[in-house]
């Protein structure tokens, strides 16, 4: 009964220790991608919503994307980063960041294949919003990506262009936000 006990602990542990890797595959396998017609936001939204959820659970601190269209459309649809594929992985490396460093006060952070600029946020507590993010091109693993186009940036679009509207107001309160 011990010896169960003791590989159950051990496997939370592992299992939370690797939580964003688990989460990045798993979310390609259990949600469908986003479709604008008719209106239906997927896998994309849910690596957003999620890359956020995980890096506030068990923790105190880290990154997290703001509640803002803006910055949403800054970061993922400038041709520059993906939603589905690098929503988690950047905050992962953010938060791994943030909780390496002591300087005082933390503006920026290269981590990876992400390079970005952060502030913290009102309530303190360690807790930091990217402001925006980049791929570091020198970086082993860099591939542009192609995003400007897609489905989920034309839902962004739209509700940066007008965020009152009920799909829009749908979308943001599904989403955890920092």
């Amino acid at each position: 009964m011990i010896q169960q006990t003791i590989v159950v602990i051990m496997l939370a542990a592992i299992a939370y220790q690797f939580r964003t890797d688990v989460a990045q595959v798993m979310l390609g396998k259990v949600y469908a991608s986003s479709t604008d017609s008719p209106w239906k936001p997927g896998v994309e939204f849910k690596a957003l919503s999620w890359a956020n959820k995980l890096q506030q659970t068990g923790q105190t601190g880290g990154c997290c994307f703001p509640s803002s269209w803006v910055t949403v459309d800054k970061v993922f649809c400038s041709d520059e980063l993906s939603l589905a594929q690098d929503a988690i992985p950047a905050l992962a490396d953010c938060t791994n960041y943030v909780k390496s460093r002591t300087e005082w006060p933390i503006v920026s952070f290269s981590s990876g294949l992400y390079l970005g600029n952060i502030t913290q946020t009102r309530g303190g507590g360690g807790q930091f919003e990217i402001k925006s993010l980049i791929l570091n091109p020198d970086e082993d693993g860099y591939e542009k990506r192609y995003t400007k186009d897609t489905i989920p940036c034309k839902m962004v679009a739209k509700c940066r262009a007008s965020p009152s509207t009920k799909d829009c107001k749908s979308l943001r309160s599904s989403i955890n936000w920092c």
